[in-house]
C-alpha cells in the first residue's frame, strides 16, 4: 500500500471534524465515553430509562456548559470535564440535565413559546390597526406593539426561571434514587455562584433565563434538608478513571502551559504522567512520550488505553508493525461491552499504511467493523477506498471515497465520485444504490 497512503493524524483519539451544535465538533473517544457514560448509567436508571436510550455527545470546547437538545441526548462540553475535578460534580451537573429531560421541558418550552408568540401576534396585529386608525390611536397602537413583545419576553423567561428550578428539584431527586450524594451538585452551584455574584447583583433577575444562582443555592440547601439520606462515595477505580479523561481531554486539547499548570512535574500521579504523555506525543517528542507511556504500561500492562497510546505514537513515527501489535492487544484488553471502533480505526489505518499487500484483506475488515458500529466515521470509508484501489475495483473505489467526502461535507467530489460509482457498478448492487443515494440526498 506504500507511504502515498499514510495520513498523519495530530489526534489519533478520533476526533470527529464534524459540526454538531453551533458550530462546535463532537469528540468520539472510547475511554472517555465509556468512563463518562458508566457515571451516567446509575442517573439513567434512577430515571427508569432502558439501557443504551441515553445518547452521550462529548463536544469540544472550552465552555463550561451541559445541555439537552431534546429527546435523550445529553451534550456535555470538554470545558465542563476538565474543570469538574470530581466525578459526582459531573454527575451532579449532568442529573440537573436529565432533570429537563424528563420533565419534557424542550417540548414545554417549545409549546410556551409558539403561545405566547401567537398571543404577542394578535396585539401587533390590533395595534397596526390602531395605528391606521390615525389620531390618539396611533399613539397607543404603537405603545400596544412594543407592549406585546416585552410582555412576551417576560413571560417566556418566567416559564424558562420556573423550568430550572424544577430540574434542579429533578435533578436532586435522581441522585437520592441512585445514591449519589447531593454535594457534587451544590459544588458546582457554590463556584459559579462565586464567580457570578458581583453581576447578579448589578442585574434585575427578571431579565435572566435562570434564577439568580444564589436563589437556586437556597433552594437547594432548602430540598437538601429535608431530604437527607445516606449516599454511598464513588470507587476509588472510578474516581481514577475520571481523573484519567480529564488528563487525557486536557492532554490533547489544551496548550502546553495549561497541561504544565494543571499537572506541574512533581504531580507524578497517573493523570498526570497520562497528560503529560499525549501533550509529548502532539509535540511530536517521540521518544519522550514513548518512554513515559511504556512505564505507564509497565505499572497497568492490561490497560487498554495506554496501550492505544503507544499505539498512536508508534504509528505517528511509522513502526506500522509495533502499532499494528499494540492495537490489537489494545482491542483485545478491551471490554466486550465498550465500543471498540475508534481503536479499531486506528489499526485499519496502520494496516493501510505498512505497505504490505497482505494487510489489505484485515485491513478490509477492520474498516468494515467500524462501520458497522458507527457508519458516520470519514476515515474508515478511506480505507475502503484504498483496499478497493489496490484490488482494481473502481466501482467499490469510487463508491466508497464519495461516501468519505460526503462525510467531510465536500458535496463536489462525493458527486463527482458517486456518479462514477454508479456508472461502474454493477445495477442493483448495495454500492451503487448507496452511491444513488448520495447523489439524491447527500449533495443536494
Amino acid at each position: 500500500m506504500g507511504k502515498n497512503y499514510r495520513i498523519i493524524i495530530a489526534i489519533i483519539m478520533c476526533l470527529i471534524g464534524t459540526p454538531v451544535y453551533a458550530g462546535v465538533s463532537a469528540i468520539s473517544d472510547t475511554e472517555v465515553e465509556s468512563v463518562l457514560s458508566s457515571l451516567i448509567d446509575p442517573l439513567a436508571r434512577a430515571g427508569k430509562l432502558a439501557d443504551g436510550r441515553i445518547r452521550l455527545h462529548v463536544l469540544s470546547s472550552d465552555q463550561f456548559n451541559a445541555f439537552v437538545a431534546s429527546g435523550e441526548d445529553v451534550y456535555v462540553y470538554t470545558g465542563l470535564v476538565i474543570d469538574l475535578k470530581d466525578p459526582n460534580e459531573f454527575q451532579g451537573v449532568v442529573a440537573h440535565e436529565m432533570g429537563h429531560m424528563l420533565g419534557g421541558h424542550y417540548s414545554l418550552m417549545m409549546t410556551r413559546m409558539q403561545r405566547e408568540m401567537a398571543g404577542a401576534l394578535i396585539m401587533q396585529t390590533l395595534g397596526v390597526a390602531m395605528m391606521i386608525a390615525g389620531g390618539q390611536s396611533s399613539q397607543a397602537g404603537v405603545g400596544m406593539i412594543a407592549g406585546s413583545m416585552g410582555v412576551t419576553q417576560q413571560n417566556i423567561l418566567s416559564f424558562s426561571r420556573n423550568e430550572e428550578r424544577l430540574a434542579d428539584n429533578a435533578g436532586l431527586e435522581l441522585l437520592k434514587k441512585a445514591g449519589l450524594p447531593y454535594s457534587g451538585f451544590l459544588n458546582v452551584l457554590t463556584k459559579t455562584g462565586n464567580d457570578q455574584l458581583a453581576m447578579e447583583n448589578r442585574v434585575n433577575p427578571n431579565i435572566l433565563s435562570h434564577p439568580t444562582t444564589s436563589e437556586r443555592i437556597r433552594n437547594v440547601r432548602d430540598w437538601i434538608d429535608h431530604n437527607k439520606y445516606d449516599s454511598k462515595p464513588l470507587s476509588a477505580n472510578t474516581v481514577l478513571a475520571y481523573s484519567r479523561v480529564r488528563a487525557k481531554l486536557a492532554g490533547y486539547l489544551l496548550g502546553s502551559d495549561m497541561v504544565s499548570y494543571m499537572y506541574p512535574k512533581n504531580d507524578n500521579s497517573v493523570a498526570a504522567q497520562y497528560a503529560r504523555a499525549i501533550l509529548l506525543m502532539r509535540q511530536n517528542e517521540w521518544s519522550v512520550a514513548k518512554k513515559m507511556t511504556e512505564a505507564l504500561i509497565e505499572k497497568y500492562p492490561n490497560d487498554p488505553y495506554f496501550n492505544e497510546l503507544l499505539g498512536d505514537i508508534l504509528y505517528q513515527t511509522g513502526d506500522y508493525d509495533g502499532a499494528i501489535k499494540t492495537y490489537k492487544k489494545s482491542l483485545a484488553l478491551l471490554p466486550k461491552s465498550v465500543s471498540s471502533y475508534q481503536i479499531e480505526l486506528a489499526l485499519a489505518l496502520a494496516l493501510a499504511g505498512r505497505g504490505n499487500t497482505n494487510d489489505v484483506a484485515a485491513a478490509k475488515e477492520s474498516a468494515k467493523k467500524v462501520l458497522i458500529q458507527n457508519q458516520n466515521v470519514p476515515l474508515a470509508y478511506w480505507v475502503l477506498g484504498v483496499t478497493y484501489q489496490l484490488e482494481r475495483d473502481e466501482g467499490r473505489y469510487a463508491w466508497a471515497m464519495a461516501e468519505y467526502y460526503a462525510l467531510k461535507q465536500d458535496k463536489k467530489k462525493a458527486r463527482d465520485y458517486a456518479e462514477s460509482a454508479v456508472k461502474k457498478l454493477p445495477k442493483g448492487s448495495a454500492e451503487a444504490i448507496k452511491s444513488r443515494d448520495i447523489l439524491e440526498i447527500k449533495t443536494r
